[in-house]
């Protein structure tokens, strides 16, 4: 990746993170939309595709209703893009592994980000109380104004986490691929990856009506079943 990538990864950042509260809340700032957006910016397609299946599944029913804010997804599926194709790129692991330990890395990084939209929404709750009370005061408050300068903020956090913590996670999967053996494909890979998709399934289930999560978990392990006999079968 170059210098104008991650500006680009940047001005992603900045619009998706203004997408999750503060402008459409067009869902683009989903993991399974953000990741492979990031995957075409670092050049790596395929582990954005499966950073983002991992990560929504994780991620899905943690959402922002009511008062709660839930940890930063988009800035998760970021991060753990760019951790993943640094490691492909280095050797040092295969798709399956890689888009595993991106996901693994990049879940603390999603509390990261909270903490960040949780000090903008400070800001932005001072700034509504300022226009409040100087409106009672008989002062004209631009309205119009005050919502731009609110969403900028958005902005400005989801583009500075993204260009630093995404550059970051980039050259740290770099350095541990330098430190780490060249893959084996097809040996540890679908292991790792396959613990990592079932733990993400289980928090997707965990969060649904248990008896839907059950018929739900029984009917796809069914169809895993009958996918993997055809496969076997040929």
């Amino acid at each position: 990746m170059e210098g104008r990538d991650f500006l680009l990864l940047g001005m992603a950042g900045g619009l998706l993170g203004a997408d999750r509260t503060a402008f459409l809340q067009s869902l683009a700032s989903r993991p399974i939309v953000a990741a492979p957006l990031a995957g075409i910016i670092a050049h790596d397609l395929a582990a954005g595709l499966w950073c983002g299946i991992l990560l929504e599944l994780l991620w899905l029913m943690r959402l922002p209703v009511g008062g709660f804010i839930p940890p930063d997804d988009t800035l998760s599926a970021i991060c753990a893009v760019l951790f993943a194709s640094a490691l492909r790129e280095s050797g040092a692991a295969g798709l399956a592994d890689a888009c595993a330990l991106g996901a693994l890395f990049s879940l603390p990084l999603g509390y990261f980000g909270r903490n960040a939209d949780l000090a903008v929404r400070r800001r932005n709750g001072k700034a509504y109380a300022l226009a409040i009370r100087e409106s009672g005061e008989g002062r004209v408050v631009r309205v119009g104004k005050s919502h731009l300068s609110g969403a900028a903020l958005f902005f400005a956090s989801g583009f500075c986490l993204a260009l630093f913590l995404g550059f970051s996670s980039r050259h740290l999967g770099l350095f541990m691929g330098s430190l780490s053996p060249r893959a084996a494909p097809g040996v540890f890979g679908p292991i790792i990856f396959s613990a990592v998709l079932l733990c993400a399934a289980g928090a997707f289930l965990s969060g649904l009506n248990a008896r839907r999560g059950l018929g739900l978990f029984a009917a796809s392990s069914a169809i895993a079943a009958l996918a993997a006999f055809m496969t076997g079968a040929h």
